[in-house]
């Protein structure tokens, strides 16, 4: 019941904290940012990104910024 498209569509659509908060925060929370960041620095070095032909995204506000419709990227190997 807890995961059914009604119960989802339900939810307050920023009650989602990936690594929790306060005293129980996520002991992992600083490791995966460090991931994330080593991540999209690897990425950005062997690879050129160009936004796709005909792609104008539009910012969308939101609780974070974010491109409406969607971005579509040309990726290139460096």
């Amino acid at each position: 019941d807890r995961f059914s498209p009604e119960a989802v569509r339900a939810r307050d659509r920023h009650l989602y904290l990936p690594f929790g908060a306060g005293p129980r925060v996520c002991v992992g929370a600083n490791f995966a940012m460090m991931q994330a960041h080593i991540i999209l620095a690897t990425l950005l070095a062997r690879f050129r990104f160009e936004l796709g032909p005909n792609s104008l995204p539009m910012p969308t506000m939101s609780m974070t910024v974010r491109p409406d419709p969607g971005v579509r990227l040309a990726v290139k190997r460096i």
